[in-house]
């Protein structure tokens, strides 16, 4: 099940709030709990299907840094992304 943080963030009292606020929070249904970019890659590698991703991230050195950096950039800066997607797509 995909949610907002403002629907189901009350059920998950040990993540805090600024956390959903500042990243994608991904819950397994075993309760692992990831965040920003690994979060992303799970999602892909759970919904999609796309473990491509996710194998990078945990396999090769420095690809985790690198995305996670990237993913800080993208967090803090949503209004431009989102006004460069819809302009690309």
């Amino acid at each position: 099940m995909y949610a907002p943080y403002q629907e189901a963030g009350a059920q998950y009292p040990e993540i805090p709030f600024k956390a959903f606020e500042t990243s994608v929070q991904f819950i397994t249904s075993e309760g692992n709990v990831f965040s920003g970019a690994e979060a992303v890659f799970q999602t892909l590698a759970y919904g999609a299907g796309k473990k491509w991703p996710l194998w990078l991230y945990q396999k090769i050195p420095g690809v985790a840094p690198v995305t996670e950096w990237f993913y800080g950039v993208v967090a803090r800066h949503r209004g431009t992304f989102s006004k460069w997607t819809g302009l690309l797509w």
